[in-house]
């Protein structure tokens, strides 16, 4: 749920590294018997790509590795660094040669032009020529190295696995593969994890921490724990909250897309709505041809206000509006009530951000 575009592996056996990249989902690609045989080792880290930065090809796709003085390096990087152009520029003046279009290989430049004899120092001499929000994961010959960007911006768990220790952007990660959460890794602290035992790092100065509220919003899946609370109570009480600021009340919750569940559960509850056709109330979950379905089969004979609760752009709520129109209008039984009811509907549907 983090990244949909591609996704990739590079493990390390103690001699050697390698690396598997696939365009699309991770179940769609690593759960191959050929290609997980490939991935030798007992070492591994992975990344799945949504991009903000970069084109979409496949030799963006993370965890990025190089041979460097010292030793393999492997990079996988949740975040933007605000200054990848400015440095990039500088490396590739002073000689560097860039693979990518990525903001994160400028990492993997930074860390293997580093004039510091020890990797972790490689490491921390780059973190503190890059600007920006980040979590970072990497793997060298004999070390997995965490990183958190100084505000906390994005975020970065550690978890235990018997005696391994793990390191994920979410704890429901933890739970797919039977981890224990351990804490979560504090704004601007490095974590070295070698021979099983980890040495927590802390070279910035001590900042108030500012995370990313769309990872409260958006981007953590509903059973994650944030700071010490699940995403969908954080969600339900956006919902309630929201339903205080407004003195519409609608007929019809509807969480657009699946994220906006919570939320709009938190709203209906404050207005005191229940989900129940006998109140004119529903909740309708799913992708946008769902919720049409859903709507015309419970609610056409119904004439009712739609209240969309969505987490996305208005322009998303809208598609999905236009999904309602065409399979009512498909709809035989009680044809002409379910347009009287979407005629109805169109002209008093607002909107709650």
């Amino acid at each position: 749920h983090r990244g949909q575009e591609g996704c990739g592996i590079v493990s390390f056996d103690g001699n050697h590294y390698f690396s598997e990249k696939r365009f699309g989902l991770v179940g769609d690609n690593f759960n191959k018997e050929k290609v997980l045989k490939k991935l030798q080792g007992n070492y591994a880290i992975g990344h799945n790509r949504y991009s903000t930065t970069g084109e979409n090809a496949l030799r963006n796709i993370q965890p990025f590795f190089a041979d460097i003085y010292g030793g393999g390096i492997s990079v996988a990087h949740n975040g933007n660094f605000t200054n990848a152009l400015k440095l990039r520029e500088k490396l590739v003046r002073e000689g560097a040669i860039f693979r990518t279009t990525s903001d994160t290989e400028t990492i993997v430049q930074l860390i293997a032009k580093s004039k510091r004899q020890k990797m972790i120092d490689k490491v921390i001499d780059t973190l503190f020529q890059v600007q920006g929000g980040y979590a970072l994961v990497m793997m060298s010959n004999k070390k997995l190295i965490g990183a958190r960007d100084p505000l906390g911006i994005r975020p970065l768990v550690l978890g235990k696995i018997k005696d391994s220790f793990v390191l994920a952007s979410e704890t429901c990660a933890f739970d797919i593969i039977g981890a224990k959460f351990i804490r979560e890794i504090e704004n601007g602290e490095v974590v070295v994890i070698e021979d099983n035992s980890l040495k927590s790092i802390k070279p910035f100065t001590k900042k108030k921490e500012r995370p990313c509220v769309f990872e409260y919003v958006y981007f953590a899946r509903p059973d994650s724990y944030l700071k010490g609370k699940c995403a969908y109570e954080y969600r339900k009480n956006f919902g309630y909250e929201l339903a205080k600021e407004s003195d519409d009340v609608g007929d019809i919750v509807v969480p657009v897309p699946d994220s906006g569940v919570a939320s709009a559960l938190g709203y209906a509850q404050n207005k005191k709505m229940n989900f129940e056709l006998e109140n004119k109330v529903a909740l309708v979950t799913g992708g946008s041809k769902n919720i049409g379905k859903e709507i015309a089969l419970s609610l056409a004979s119904e004439k009712v206000n739609i209240a969309f609760t969505y987490n996305s752009s208005e322009n998303q709520a809208e598609e999905t509006l236009n999904e309602i129109k065409k399979f009512i209008r498909r709809v035989e039984k009680n044809k002409n009530k379910c347009l009287n009811f979407l005629d109805k509907a169109i002209s008093k549907i607002f909107w709650k951000s």
